[in-house]
């Protein structure tokens, strides 16, 4: 697969907030918020399918990047476009999460990255 760079002027990321750094009341405002939007896996599973469709660009950027932890990206995508969490908070509430339920994220994040995989033409192609 070749890596694809962008100006992170143009990632829909960027624009959406994702990199904002909350603090205080608001930070665990997102963090329970986020906590709860996650552990509902298929509202998750759909908010990361919205990703792939409406942030082309970014996902460009780190679905071709083997070497960066792409699942761990497209949830915070996933909460960044649904519920304007960034991606600081997302993180936090991760390990508010059951074991079960981080494993039911990764398994859908990994049935969508191979998606936009094959809608793009890099299944199979390899590292």
């Amino acid at each position: 697969m070749k890596r694809i760079y962008r100006n992170y002027r143009e990632w829909e990321e960027t624009r959406a907030g994702l990199w904002n750094r909350p603090v205080g009341i608001e930070r665990d405002t997102h963090i329970e918020k986020c906590s709860v939007f996650m552990s509902d896996t298929m509202l998750f599973e759909r908010a990361m399918f919205r990703v792939i469709l409406e942030w082309p660009i970014s996902c460009e950027v780190n679905f071709t990047s083997k070497g960066s932890n792409r699942q761990a990206w497209l949830g915070h995508a996933a909460c960044c476009i649904e519920i304007g969490c960034p991606e600081e908070p997302t993180r936090a509430a991760w390990w508010k999460l059951t074991q079960e339920q981080r494993d039911l994220a990764d398994a859908s994040a990994a049935k969508v990255i191979k998606v936009w995989e094959q809608e793009n033409g890099y299944l199979g192609l390899g590292a």
